[in-house]
This record gives C-alpha cells, structure tokens and sequence, in this order.
C-alpha cells in the first residue's frame, strides 16, 4: 500500500487529494479517520487501516508533506466530506471538522516547508 502511495503522489507535482488517492487505490477506502483529533480536525475520513498507516510512515519518514488546498480540489477530484470544514488549525473544534489537503512529496525549498502542516 504504502508503495502504491508513494507513487501515486510522485506522479502529480501540484498535489494528490485523498479523493484521488481514494478513487485509484485498490484497498484505500475503510473505516478509518487520519486527523488532528485532540482538536476535532480530520484530514480525510473513510480510508483503510493499512492506507493510513502508509501515509502516516511516509509523513514521519520525510517522503511526503500535506500542504492546505481549496475545497474546491476535492469538488473537482469527485469527493468532498460532507462535514464543516476547518479554517483554522491553531483552534480546538466543538465537532469534527475537515481540514482540505494535499499530499506532496516533500519539497526542499523553505516557502514550501514553511507551507507544510503539521501531523499531529
């Protein structure tokens, strides 16, 4: 899976959406939730054990980075949470929130890295 992943993300240099990565992966969609959750902020719902997993290694290890996006990616990409979406990260939401992101592979430049959320 993690593999799969990774090359998914290496093939988009404008970022993956977990839409995309939801509609050609085979295995992606489950039952769980990769998010912030002490603060009620979730980066995408529905997704597999193992797919969360792999994208949590590939976060830690430095290969990829989750950068914020419009909404309106995931309008494009065919899927979008129906949950409220979250405009801050730096707040504690009363409910979950959706957090619009995509995935990248790490970039090197500090604009970029200054860009880059955190995982928490």
């Amino acid at each position: 899976m993690k593999k799969e992943i990774l090359n998914y993300i290496k093939k988009d240099p404008k970022g993956v959406s977990f839409a995309e990565l939801r509609s050609h992966i085979e295995g992606f969609y489950g039952w769980y939730a990769l998010g912030w959750h002490q603060k009620n902020i979730v980066f995408w719902f529905h997704m597999s054990k193992d797919a969360a997993e792999a994208i949590i290694e590939l976060l830690d290890e430095g290969i990829i980075e989750m950068l914020p996006t419009e909404p309106l990616t995931y309008i494009i990409d065919g899927r979008m949470p129906s949950a409220p979406i979250a405009k801050q990260l730096n707040r504690t939401y009363k409910e979950k929130r959706w957090y619009p992101t995509v995935l990248n592979l790490k970039q090197a430049s500090p604009e970029e890295k200054d860009r880059a959320l955190p995982f928490c």
